[in-house]
């Protein structure tokens, strides 16, 4: 599973999410991007790989 943090999430976390792919929204340079834009880019990038 594919999870991605936003500026908000604590990266701790990751480590309770092993065997999934995890990204920060810096790591995809969507750190400037707000909470609904965030969700319409990942939702692009999630479309554009499964369909």
């Amino acid at each position: 599973m594919r999870v991605l943090f936003d500026q908000a999430t604590p990266v701790p976390i990751r480590s309770y999410l092993n065997g999934h792919e995890v990204r920060t929204a810096a790591q995809q340079g969507w750190d400037t991007l707000k909470n609904g834009d965030l969700l319409a880019v990942a939702r692009k990038l999630v479309a554009s790989t499964y369909c």
